[in-house]
């Protein structure tokens, strides 16, 4: 079994244990590679489709793993009882949506020793939201696959601690990664200051249809510049 890149850094981060859920499991990839590699004694594998969830069956039939992975149709975690998983992974789905299957039942979120996020999007919220509910992020991580850039990060019950940076820094691009210099982070840092300065060009040499709009918007860019500009003065120090 082979993982992408993405679901290797994702597996590093859930660690070792005994028991994982894989929410969103999709084809069962990460939990067989998991139990295989002997990081996890046991995988319960998740998804509401009821097609990914088959071919995640299969696989495992076909690893002969069936006594080690358990395969459940749920809507993120309402198949799974509280304190079940040690470890509760979420990747590869919106923010916004990882939110929300988050908070449906915090008993079974908070019973967890270790929750792995792989958020697709509006990835500050999610930091926001872990800072909101009483976790602290204690390992991330990230990685270029494809033109792609996926962030990732591990979080367990804690005080928030980001003294290393700046507060805002570390909820907009995360403390870990900004402290440690991650030079993938650097990379995507680069890259989007050039997308939005050329954003903020467009907006400048608009023909002055909706100009209220426009102003707002190019607002917003500038305090995006301003706020990248600030993070890649991390790596010049």
């Amino acid at each position: 079994m082979i993982l992408s890149e993405r679901l290797k850094h994702v597996a590093d981060l859930c660690g070792r244990g005994k028991t994982l859920a894989d929410i969103g499991c999709d084809h069962g990839y990460l939990g067989i590679w998991l139990v295989k590699e002997k990081r996890f004694e046991h995988v319960i594998a998740m998804d509401l489709r009821k097609g990914p969830l088959a071919a995640a069956e299969n696989h495992v039939k076909e690893e002969g793993l069936e006594d080690k992975i358990e395969c459940r149709l749920s809507d993120g975690c309402d198949k799974l009882n509280a304190g079940e998983a040690e470890v509760i992974n979420f990747a590869g789905m919106g923010g916004p949506l990882m939110i929300s299957l988050l908070e449906r039942d915090m008993s079974i979120t908070e019973s967890a020793k270790r929750l792995v996020l792989q958020p697709q999007s509006e990835i500050p919220s999610v930091r926001r939201w872990l800072k909101a509910k009483g976790f602290r992020i204690e390992a991330e991580d990230m990685v270029c696959e494809d033109g792609k850039f996926y962030t990732m990060m591990a979080a367990c019950a804690g005080e928030w601690d980001n003294a290393a940076v700046a507060e805002e820094a570390a909820l907009l691009f995360g403390g870990q990664l900004l402290a440690g210099k991650h030079p993938v982070l650097k990379d995507f840092l680069v890259k989007k200051l050039s997308q939005e300065e050329a954003v903020l060009r467009e907006l400048t040499e608009g023909d002055g249809e909706a100009g209220e709009r426009r102003r707002m918007r190019m607002v917003e860019v500038e305090r995006s510049i301003t706020d990248i500009r600030e993070a890649l003065k991390v790596y010049e120090a």
